[in-house]
Order: C-alpha cells, then structure tokens, then sequence
C-alpha cells in the first residue's frame, strides 16, 4: 500500500535524511531503509524555508499555465530578482480576498535542490514549500534553522537566529510551535501539511515529474502511427544528444566552480557540489548574519517610528548582506520618513518607486550594512 513520507532537504550532499511515516495517527521518523520506503511511497520534500517567498497575489480564473506565467510578474515587486530569474508555483484560491497564494524561488536554487534529490535516488519526489503546510494563523512552528509564520494574510519564513524582538514583531499574536529535535520538527509540520488544504508542490511547469507515457491504445502497424513513431525517435535522438551536450558543459562548469572555491578557500577539501559550499561559506561569513540582524533591527524600529507603516515580505541576500523589505504605507511620503528613520539608525538605505495597492501605498526599500 502506497505510503506519504515527508522529510527536510540537507543543507549538504552527504548529511542524512529522515523521513516521517504516519501510521494509524502515530509518526514514525526513520531513515528510508529502516522504513522501507519504495517507489510506490508519495514521497515529499521539504524545501529549506528560507529560500522560498510565499505570497498571496489576485490572479485571474485561468489556465494553470498561464496563472504561472501570471504569478510571477504579479509578485515581482515582493521579490529581490528579475521575474525571468524566477520559478513560481501556484495554490488554489485558498488565500484572504479570494487570492491565490504564490511559492516563489530562484531558478538557480531550484536546480540545485532537483539535483541533489535526484543523487539520493528521489528525483520523482515532491518538493514543497513549507510555508504552504501552515494553518490559517495566527500560527508559528520551528523547523532547523527556520521559524515558519502564519498570519491572516501572510505566510513566512524568518532565520531562527533572530533577535527576540525582531522576531516578537514578526509574529504578532502568534505563539512558536518548539521543538525538542529536527525529527520532532519534521513530525509537526508533516501532521500540518497532512491537514493542509493548500499544500503547494514546487515541481510544477517546467519543473514537472514526467508521468508515464501509455502505449497500449496505438496499433503500430498503421502506416501513420508508425510515421508519427518514426518521427518521435528521430525527436528523441536529437533531445539526448543536446542533453548530453548540456550535461557535457554543465560537468565543465561545476569543475571550474570547484577550482575556484579550492583557490578562494585553499584549507577546504574540494566540494561536490560548489553551489551548496558557497552558500554554507557565506551564511558562515564573520559579520554576515550580523549584519541581517542589525538592519532587521534597524528596519523594524524605524517602521515602527512611522505611523501606520508595516512590513509586508522581506528577503536577505547572502552575497551583498543586503535586507529588501516591502512596506506598506498610509500616504506617499511615508517612506522618506522610514528612509530617514532607518538612515538615523546607522544604516545605509534606498528606496524604490511607491505605487498604489488595495488602498495603501506600497514600496520597497533596501537596507545595506554601513560601509
């Protein structure tokens, strides 16, 4: 009988991988051999939380394909990326005012992720944006190096390594969810996805499993199904030579990523996979993680010095140490006042253009660690 197992991502490549088996209302966590997991398992995985944007955005009644398409150029003002750079998936009209919620990630990261599933022999597997798992708030749960937030019209994910009162504005009325182990953790949220009438899976559009191709109606031996059949290899044929081609040139490329992190860090041993050590050397970065505090800080006390203003999503880029918030505001003008606010509070800040939203004025604005 077909199983659902749930399990985190690894930050790293040979870091281990439990997974959650409900039975008659129990959870068990185990390894995939200890539980017997086979291909007939629903298989679900959770994507690192910090990575993933969830957003509610009104997308008109259409096709899923071209809600997507939709989805990502309706949130990318919410985001720190170019829409083409980014993958977008869709929910059902589930979210407040009859949006629908949107789980966004980088392309680049997506590929990543698809690609160590697919060394662990689980490239068929769902990928799912935690956040989507969470209940209708107020609710927050705690999850390795992630506290998930649910509000009425927002679901987040924060670094659980925020201050205190950075974090208690974040949540509002929401109380943390703890958890005494990752495997714990991992048993909580699995139970919330299993009640979740919104469960967002990541794998959609490009990113699609393929699904079986069933022959059994088509009678060979027609001279026109055996020219389509004709046709069709012909197509395939080409298709594996350009993917040999590209697999060719991305070997190539992760080879000379790795020469490069073996020079910019010469007392490391040479990576498998540079993107994943790249990134656990940036969030280890001396200063990094404490810049994104103190311009969290900063951000929230200066939002909070403005009347009526308030965070609506925000995002940190490891590479720049840079904190781009969205803020929602009473009345044009207000974010010079949070400019000002947070440029009194020592940090370098901009803002971007301000529009109209449901009724509010809406903007962005980056905040940089003091040079």
């Amino acid at each position: 009988m077909s199983r659902r197992a749930y399990a985190f991502l690894p930050d790293e490549p040979g870091d281990p991988m439990r997974f959650a088996v409900s039975s008659g209302g129990v959870w068990r966590v185990a390894d995939a051999r200890e539980l017997r997991l086979g291909k007939d398992d629903d298989i679900r995985i959770f994507a690192p939380a910090l990575d993933v944007a969830m957003l509610a955005a009104p997308i008109p009644a259409r096709s899923d394909a071209q809600a997507r398409r939709a989805a990502v150029y309706a949130i990318e003002d919410d985001l720190a990326e170019q829409a083409d750079a980014v993958h977008a998936a869709i929910g059902r009209a589930s979210a407040p005012g009859g949006d629908r919620w949107v789980a966004a990630v980088t392309k680049s990261v997506m590929n990543d992720w698809l690609s160590a599933l697919s060394s662990r022999g689980f490239g068929q597997a769902s990928l799912i944006a935690p956040q989507s798992a969470l209940p209708a708030g107020p609710a927050a749960i705690e999850t390795p190096g992630a506290i998930l937030i649910s509000a009425a019209d927002k679901r987040m994910a924060v670094d659980a390594a925020l201050q205190n009162d950075v974090l208690g504005l974040l949540l509002g009325e929401a109380a943390i969810q703890r958890a005494a182990s990752a495997d714990e953790a991992l048993s909580s949220l699995a139970a919330m996805a299993e009640a979740s009438p919104d469960l967002i899976d990541l794998r959609q559009g490009a990113y699609a499993r393929r699904s079986q191709f069933d022959t059994s109606g088509f009678r060979l031996w027609r001279p026109t199904a055996a020219l389509a059949a004709t046709l069709a290899i012909v197509w395939g044929v080409s298709t594996v030579m350009e993917t040999r081609a590209l697999n060719e040139e991305s070997r190539r490329l992760r080879a000379a990523a790795a020469d490069l992190y073996v020079a910019a860090f010469p007392d490391e041993r040479r990576p498998t996979d540079p993107a994943s050590a790249m990134r656990r050397q940036l969030n280890d970065a001396p200063g990094a993680r404490l810049d994104f505090l103190n311009a969290a800080a900063v951000l929230y006390g200066a939002v909070d010095a403005v009347e009526g203003a308030e965070v609506q999503s925000l995002r940190f880029n490891a590479e720049t140490a840079s904190l781009t918030a969205s803020l929602a505001y009473r009345d044009y003008g207000d974010d010079a006042k949070v400019l000002a606010e947070a440029e009194a509070g020592g940090a370098r800040a901009r803002i971007g253009d301000a529009r109209q939203a449901g009724g509010r004025v809406v903007g962005d604005i980056v905040l940089e660690p003091p040079q």
